[in-house]
């Protein structure tokens, strides 16, 4: 089976410093049961086959995925504390395995589920729709359920179609919408070349052996009493929340390289958001890549008018949603994977975006019927989903990514910078810019 656009973009992107993958750690109540959650994984593995197939060249420029045995996804255990690994550690050859990583930590009262996806296997709704399986299997299994763990078989067929998208007739949303879709998305991702950000001075980085696996990973619960305000003041802007956090980081950004001794230019600076671009069709389709990416980018100057900002925001998204435009962006990505000049470019320290934003909404949508509630929390047989956090991979000249979701009323927030030029105290300052600059619209 052939790697479809995206998942190429993946692979070819992927390098041991910046490894196209992103960590997804959840924590449940209770103690995990170690025979059961590794059954569980097999089974759940048989409906999501990608991830748990490697890869395998087959011609210039030319990839398959190969059938990779099941039994070398082994979950790793071990008790709260204990590491994970170092950042030596953190890329996934998947030309020598799957690209899922598992590890088990775990306490008296509560337990760490750390995953490790690659990107050329599943975006972050795959990860999601995968975990959920899972759990589901193990609750199952663990309550000696009989019957199916599933509550519906998925279609494998179905991948087939994984790279196949669909974009709105010119007539249904106008050649002046249109033509305007394909500049932002393609010809202004060209032009607009964006500025990485600022690197800090005389920091002391530590040895990547001395690091550890998902170094300068950060995470932020905001206030349940402050989502409704700030979903009031997206309301009252004709705006959605997720313009806000593109807005806040931003402003994040520019203010991030003022204190750095940057000052707000012309210079660009572009935000990358991945686009789910799911069908209704697509409800049985396992984990995979139904995604693209959509960069918007503005002058760093533009954050000296922070309302006049939210609103342009505003009116790309609802282009990005209505025109689909960052299909336009795989299809450029597919002419390019056929010129032999364009994998060296790809290959550049240049920089794509500034920043990373990646929201993947509420957190129990993911869930269905076979998971009650309580307290607006998830149940897992005889266990409680605490929270969640994860954050999406960047690559090399991109130096800050954002991960959001909200939970039971709460909305988290998570960041991760680059670990070869930040520290964890950096990681940590720019994070508490982000919030700042979030605060100021709730």
């Amino acid at each position: 089976m052939p790697l479809e656009t995206f998942e190429w973009y993946m692979l070819l992107d992927d390098r041991p410093q910046y490894p196209m993958t992103f960590p997804y750690h959840l924590t449940l109540s209770g103690q995990i049961e170690k025979g059961p959650f590794q059954k569980a994984l097999d089974r759940t593995l048989d409906r999501h086959p990608l991830l748990a197939m490697k890869v395998k060249k087959t011609g210039t420029r030319r990839w398959e995925w190969q059938t990779s045995e099941k039994d070398t996804v082994q979950v790793d255990w071990g008790e709260q504390g204990e590491t994970l690994g170092t950042s030596e550690d953190e890329w996934i050859d998947l030309t020598c395995g799957p690209g899922l990583r598992v590890w088990v930590r775990q306490g008296n009262d509560s337990a760490d589920l750390h995953f490790q996806f690659h990107h050329s296997c599943c975006d972050g709704v795959g990860a999601m729709q995968f975990t959920a399986d899972l759990l589901g299997a193990y609750a199952h299994l663990v309550e000696g359920r009989s019957g199916e763990p599933f509550s519906e078989p998925l279609d494998v067929d179905s991948l087939s179609r994984r790279g196949v998208f669909s974009t709105p007739p010119i007539k249904e949303i106008g050649w002046g919408t249109y033509l305007q879709a394909r500049f932002q998305g393609v010809i202004g991702w060209i032009l607009r070349l964006p500025t990485p950000l600022r690197r800090p001075e005389e920091a002391v980085i530590p040895e990547p052996e001395d690091r550890s696996i998902f170094a300068n990973f950060r995470s932020a619960m905001i206030d349940p009493a402050r989502l409704p305000l700030l979903l009031e003041a997206a309301r009252a802007r004709n705006a959605t929340l997720n313009d806000l956090l593109l807005c806040s980081l931003f402003l994040a950004s520019v203010e991030w390289d003022r204190r750095q001794g940057q000052k707000p230019n012309r210079r660009w600076v572009r935000i990358s958001m991945p686009s789910n671009l799911r069908d209704p069709g697509d409800e049985l389709m396992p984990a995979t890549n139904r995604v693209t990416l959509s960069f918007i980018s503005r002058r760093a100057k533009a954050a000296s008018k922070p309302e006049e900002l939210l609103g342009s925001f505003r009116q790309e998204t609802v282009q990005i949603k209505k025109t689909r435009r960052g299909v336009l962006f795989l299809k450029w990505i597919g002419r390019l994977k056929k010129t032999i000049g364009f994998l060296p470019g790809l290959k550049s320290k240049q920089c794509f975006s500034t920043v990373v934003l990646s929201n993947l909404g509420r957190l129990e949508s993911f869930f269905d019927e076979r998971f009650p509630t309580r307290e607006g929390k998830v149940i897992i047989g005889k266990h409680t989903l605490q929270d969640a956090v994860f954050v999406p991979p960047f690559r090399v000249s991109t130096h800050a990514s954002l991960g959001v979701h909200s939970y039971a009323g709460q909305l988290t927030i998570s960041l991760r910078c680059d670990p070869h030029f930040f520290t964890e105290e950096h990681s940590q300052e720019f994070l508490d810019i982000f919030l700042q600059e979030l605060s100021r619209w709730g």
